[in-house]
């Protein structure tokens, strides 16, 4: 339903020695043909046994665009997060180009795999941009690293 919310909040929750800490929520925005849902992590750490930490928070909006055949719904995702890696180092992680997930790509395997759109991951040691392509089904990504691009 639109404007439905979900919130989780993790209190006293250990997955694998791992303490996880936070408040997710997700707020349902249309479910017409399009579905659209914004997801924002507040407060979100992960402490480990030796006692190191890491945190998150991250705001995104996910957009589904239904098909009349399912092979050729697309996901869209837009936002950005930025937190502190568990080594400390602060980054930031901004879509820069709304980032298109197809699943006709891989029919047989059912999954959805990132087609187009740009990333950019920035920390005080290197930028990063991801570039996904042009829409393409080419299972191609565009990396970027303090100016220097490669293909994988």
């Amino acid at each position: 339903m639109p404007g439905a919310v979900v919130t989780t909040t993790f209190e006293n929750y250990i997955c694998d020695g791992r303490q996880i800490e936070g408040t997710r929520t997700n707020l349902a925005e249309s479910t017409v043909d399009t579905l659209a849902c914004s997801i924002q992590l507040e407060n979100g750490k992960v402490t480990w046994e030796d006692g190191t930490v890491a945190t998150r928070d991250a705001y995104w909006t996910i957009t589904r665009v239904r098909s009349l055949q399912p092979i050729n719904d697309l996901r869209i995702r837009t936002g950005y997060a930025s937190g502190v890696t568990a080594e400390g180092v602060a980054y930031t992680s901004t879509i820069t180009k709304p980032i298109v997930w197809k699943r006709g790509c891989q029919p047989a395997r059912r999954v959805m795999i990132p087609v187009e759109g740009t990333r950019v991951l920035e920390s005080e040691n290197h930028s990063y941009s991801i570039d996904y392509g042009d829409g393409s089904c080419d299972n191609i990504v565009h990396i970027t690293k303090d100016g220097q691009t490669k293909d994988v």
